[in-house]
């Protein structure tokens, strides 16, 4: 009875913890940026643009900030999270077409708005909220449901074929040590499994990143700028490995991403990622070096295509479709820096009071 007693504990110990996952091996590349390999680059060195796409300037779409963009379906999905917070769709001309989600308290309705994705295969919209609920509306912007999906804070979303993958981002304070960085979902947000420990502070400083998950093809990748680390993660195996490693000269210590006041100060003095886009051949990176801003293109097997300074304004850049890459452009920008460079231009008149622009683009 004894041993019965014994079996039956590590069956359930085990039940328990079982989501817990590691780390798979596979092949790790090491991406080592110093200053030994960089030039000066900018735009044209890595910009070849495609596009531009002028937004509806009506009230009910002017944007705040844009904080993603989703293409799908020839229509463009922009999340707002301080003006409008929701999600406005405009058509591949940029006419705005509807609103998905709403600020509020009543049905259907959320507080504050995180992140959101588009769900592809289910045709379906998740917004994700504070206290990690995700509320699901249809294309259309109809209510479907809501749900709370974990007591750990998470920050970021992202969807593919076999459900969904959130973030913590190693800002969470509700599950202390039993809090992890990756959290799996399957696409009726039932938990799959969750990876990577957060690391022993909590760490305030947001990543500066556009999109810290993104979805390319049925891979999702995480970059965890607070470990120069790059994971990827496969739903086919249900399995996460760490694809890169970026090597600095001077890494920013964790104790000092941890305090927002020591990171104002000390950010020169080290460095960090700063911006990562990941497309089905290469990856842009944007470090911050000696207080400077870099920019470096790498192969897939963590070759360094090219390196170095970059000068003039860079955007934010998120992963669009057929390998383009989408950059929210406000019309200030568009007017004093964009509309001076010797480049395919917006055929068309924007004003100090227009709306924001997308710029489609891909890489050089």
């Amino acid at each position: 009875m004894k041993h019965i007693s014994i079996i039956f504990l590590l069956i359930l110990l085990f039940s328990c913890t079982s989501r817990d996952k590691n780390i798979d091996e596979g092949k790790t590349y090491t991406i080592k940026l110093d200053d030994n390999q960089k030039t000066n680059l900018k735009y044209s060195d890595i910009i070849d643009v495609q596009n531009w796409i002028a937004l509806d300037t009506l009230n009910e779409c002017i944007i705040g900030d844009v904080a993603k963009i989703e293409d799908f379906n020839k229509e463009y999905y922009v999340l707002d999270k301080t003006i409008q917070k929701c999600v406005l769709v405009f058509d591949e001309h940029g006419k705005y077409l509807r609103r998905i989600g709403k600020c509020g308290q009543g049905p259907g309705e959320y507080i504050q708005i995180y992140d959101f994705t588009i769900n592809k295969k289910t045709g379906c919209v998740v917004i994700l909220t504070g206290l990690s609920k995700v509320y699901l509306y249809g294309l259309e912007g109809e209510f479907k449901m809501s749900k709370q999906v974990s007591k750990s804070l998470l920050w970021n979303i992202t969807s593919n074929d076999c459900g969904y993958l959130m973030s913590s981002n190693h800002n969470t304070y509700t599950e202390g040590e039993n809090a992890y960085l990756l959290y799996a979902f399957d696409s009726d947000f039932n938990l799959k499994g969750k990876w990577i420990h957060v690391l022993p502070e909590q760490i305030p400083t947001l990543p500066l990143l556009s999109s810290a998950l993104q979805t390319v093809g049925n891979e999702v990748y995480c970059c965890d700028v607070f470990t120069n680390s790059i994971y990827t993660y496969n739903c086919d195996v249900d399995s996460v490995i760490k694809k890169y490693d970026v090597l600095f000269p001077a890494p920013m210590p964790d104790r000092i991403f941890a305090n927002v006041m020591d990171f104002m100060e000390k950010q020169r003095d080290y460095d960090f990622i700063s911006e990562a886009v990941i497309n089905e051949d290469k990856m842009l990176l944007g470090y911050i070096h000696q207080g400077r801003y870099n920019l470096a293109i790498i192969g897939s097997d963590g070759s360094i295509v090219r390196n170095g300074q970059y000068s003039g304004h860079f955007p934010k850049t998120f992963h669009g479709s057929n390998n383009e890459l989408l950059s929210p452009i406000s019309a200030d920008e568009y007017l004093t820096y964009w509309e001076k460079l010797p480049i395919t231009h917006y055929n068309g008149i924007i004003s100090p009071e227009s709306n924001f622009m997308i710029l489609k683009w891909t890489m050089k």
